[in-house]
């Protein structure tokens, strides 16, 4: 009985090590990927691909981007508040 136990330990063990082991990615030198021919990491397949959304963040009130000599920005509306209705669809309205 004990045998059993210490082997299914051992075997866990293993495959949690093996399953750590597959989530990092191997050394890559960044500086080759720039020039005429870079140098790209193969393509990889996922499950759920990794996706980085960037937090959202407006513009302080009185501020605005750069814009080219001659181009002027303005803003399209103001005051909206974002809100959720049900599943995906999103409604704006005045806040």
């Amino acid at each position: 009985m004990r045998r059993g136990v210490a082997g299914r330990a051992a075997f866990a063990a293993s495959l949690l090590a093996l399953t750590l082991a597959a989530c990092s990615d191997p050394p890559f030198d960044e500086s080759k990927q720039i020039g005429p021919d870079p140098l790209l990491p193969e393509p990889r397949q996922y499950l759920l691909p990794p996706i980085s959304v960037s937090p959202g963040e407006g513009w302080k009130a009185g501020q605005s981007p750069a814009v080219a000599a001659g181009l002027r920005i303005q803003p399209l509306a103001t005051g909206l508040h974002a809100t959720r209705a049900s599943g995906n669809v999103g409604l704006c309205a005045p806040g």
